[in-house]
């Protein structure tokens, strides 16, 4: 609940407990109220108030660092409701929330405001603060200058100190091995070869699927032709031929 604003657990006289959310903002509220209105009167104070100061420190751009002080003054002599609005801003500065309280006479106060800047650049900017009384007429309005920094976008460590002794490098202690196509991709990927720039996996490849179409289309032939048989023979006599002289050669050494 501690995002949604300031929680506060009260108990009335009957020792009844109810949560209160604690606003500074302006709220509106409907509520209705039926009663004899003879003897009735409804008062409202005000009171003279002025701007003794408003500022706002640098902060960086696309960040929510600002923070605008205002310190209002009551001048009157009564205790009296004012409103305080920040309006007007540059380019880039979010709208600002207003804020409603009450005064002491001759007793100053502080008031708080929350600026958010969109930019990311280094650039000067301005507000207007305008403060007005109970019934809404303007007391007194002021324009505040202030600059936006860079934005940094590199903070180094985040957490705890950064460490001065550098470690040992991972390349010192471990093998380095040159990666290959085939590393990459499967031997008939050619679409994956391809998309590596292996153009010599590629052509090497694409002669294999040459050779084994051509034997293919031999093989075919020689069926279709009934010259199979014949190449078989061949290949079968040459074999039993080798093998004779082999066999010979054998013998005269043994000899």
């Amino acid at each position: 609940l501690g995002n949604f604003g300031e929680f506060e657990l009260l108990e009335d006289e009957e020792h009844n407990r109810f949560l209160a959310l604690k606003v500074q903002q302006i709220q509106n509220s409907l509520v209705t109220l039926t009663f004899s209105a003879d003897d009735i009167r409804f008062i409202t104070n005000r009171s003279p108030g002025i701007i003794q100061e408003a500022r706002i420190k640098p902060f960086e751009g696309g960040s929510k660092n600002g923070e605008l002080l205002v310190t209002v003054f009551n001048t009157g002599a009564i205790v009296a409701d004012y409103s305080l609005s920040v309006t007007d801003c540059s380019e880039y500065i979010l709208p600002v929330l207003a804020q409603k309280f009450s005064l002491l006479p001759s007793e100053p106060e502080t008031k708080e405001f929350r600026v958010y800047s969109t930019n990311e650049l280094s650039r000067e900017n301005y507000c207007g603060v305008y403060l007005y009384d109970s019934v809404g007429s303007l007391l007194d309005h002021v324009r505040v200058n202030f600059t936006t920094t860079a934005t940094q976008h590199n903070q180094g460590a985040q957490q705890g100190e950064e460490p001065s002794v550098e470690g040992e490098q991972a390349e010192d202690q471990l093998p380095m091995k040159e990666m290959g196509c085939f590393d990459f991709c499967a031997y008939y990927n050619i679409i994956c070869l391809l998309i590596h720039e292996c153009w010599t996996s590629v052509a090497m490849v694409c002669v294999v699927i040459l050779v084994l179409s051509f034997l293919l289309v031999c093989c075919c032939y020689c069926i279709w032709s009934g010259n199979l048989f014949i190449i078989l023979k061949c290949c079968c006599v040459s074999l039993r031929t080798a093998s004779s002289l082999q066999n010979r050669a054998t013998g005269r050494r043994r000899r």
